[in-house]
């Protein structure tokens, strides 16, 4: 709000008949405009009638700081560059590890942008600044392992997940009542992937897997991998109707996670026997990844099995197009063309014995009926 005669004071006088009160309240509405674009209005109170400015959850750690301030006060801890400014203000008096003020030493921008160079840099920047906590996004440059190279659990555990962020508490005696209270056993959230999870979960620690999920739920609802997650492992143990609910809510707060717009098709068609609904979801998943084969495939069958020729061959076709040898749109066509008594029926099979090597071992069947029905 300072700015704003500041800025009428450089303008230049182009309208000489405007007074300069008036260009002074074109400039606040200028700057309030450009506030309310970066932070998020929400309503303060229901009940009273008034919305106050709050900092968007989505592009800064709310949910984290809050956390850091009534767990690790006092801690010394690390933060990316980005998240600077708005931890300088919501921790005061606590100290940042690096924020926007730094402008004649750029050591800790520069370390901060570094620290993940090596593991041995990693573990001279927490000696040299006596790091115990680490506040992180959840994109760490594509890192192989991150976790496990960067926190084993001898010297690290993770205390906090949200949508945005993780937290790891370094191992120490003093650290131990908080590491009980909030350390997660299971979920790796920087680990690519969730075959570790799969792989990992069984009747001993199932409940406790879902209990880590629950919690961090709690900690943000809007957390669209941790609902992903345990749709995953309600899928394994095939409670079907839990899982979609899940993947629904993953896609719910993540409308760009196509696996879960995917899976949720998935299961809609060939487990709760639901069409409709997971058309709906194949074709929002086409949306996001138009060249999605196994959606495309999977709409084909739920059409086929709709007797709606047209568009099934259309989607093999798509199929096709994509990528002409593809062998689950080939094998599909057959069928179609045998059920609707298509002349195009003998070309299909003369493509399979064109092209018996990329027949998989599954479906060799499929040559010697394109033998029988070209009497080759």
């Amino acid at each position: 709000m300072i700015a704003a005669p500041i800025y009428v004071n450089h303008l230049p006088i182009r309208f000489p008949t405007i007074k300069r009160k008036t260009l002074i309240g074109i400039s606040y509405a200028f700057f309030l405009a450009a506030a309310l674009f970066f932070l998020k209005p929400q309503l303060i109170d229901t009940k009273v009638k008034h919305i106050a400015l709050g900092t968007n959850s989505d592009l800064y750690p709310v949910k984290a700081a809050r956390f850091i301030k009534d767990n690790l006060q006092k801690k010394r801890g690390f933060n990316v560059y980005r998240w600077g400014g708005y931890l300088n203000w919501i921790l005061y008096p606590q100290q940042t590890f690096v924020d926007g003020r730094q402008l004649e030493d750029n050591t800790p921008f520069i370390e901060s942008e570094k620290i993940f160079e090596s593991v041995s840099y990693f573990n001279k920047l927490v000696d040299k600044y006596q790091l115990e906590y680490l506040l992180l996004d959840q994109l760490p440059a594509g890192i192989e392992q991150y976790e496990s190279r960067f926190f084993p659990a001898e010297k690290w555990r993770l205390i906090y997940w949200d949508k945005l962020a993780v937290i790891y508490l370094k191992v120490t005696l003093q650290n131990q009542p908080i590491i009980e209270a909030h350390q997660f056993n299971y979920l790796h959230p920087l680990q690519p992937g969730y075959d570790y999870l799969l792989e990992g979960v069984n009747e001993n620690n199932s409940e406790a897997i879902f209990a880590e999920l629950k919690r961090s739920i709690a900690l943000d609802p809007t957390n669209s991998r941790a609902y992903f997650l345990k749709a995953v492992l309600e899928e394994k143990r095939k409670k079907f109707s839990e899982a979609v609910n899940n993947y629904q809510l993953a896609f719910k707060y993540n409308p760009y996670l196509t696996q879960a717009a995917f899976n949720c098709g998935k299961i809609l068609q060939t487990k709760l026997n639901d069409p409709s609904a997971a058309e709906e979801y194949y074709l929002q998943t086409l949306k996001l990844q138009p060249t999605h084969f196994q959606t495309m495939n999977n709409l084909a069958l739920l059409y086929l099995s709709q007797d709606d020729y047209e568009k099934t061959e259309r989607y093999l076709q798509k199929m096709l197009k994509v990528k002409s040898d593809n062998f689950a749109a080939r094998y599909n066509l057959i069928r179609l063309y045998q059920k609707i008594n298509s002349p195009k029926l003998k070309d299909a099979y003369r493509w399979i014995l064109e092209n018996q090597q990329k027949v998989p071992a599954t479906k060799k069947q499929i040559i010697n009926e394109a033998k029988q029905a070209l009497d080759v």
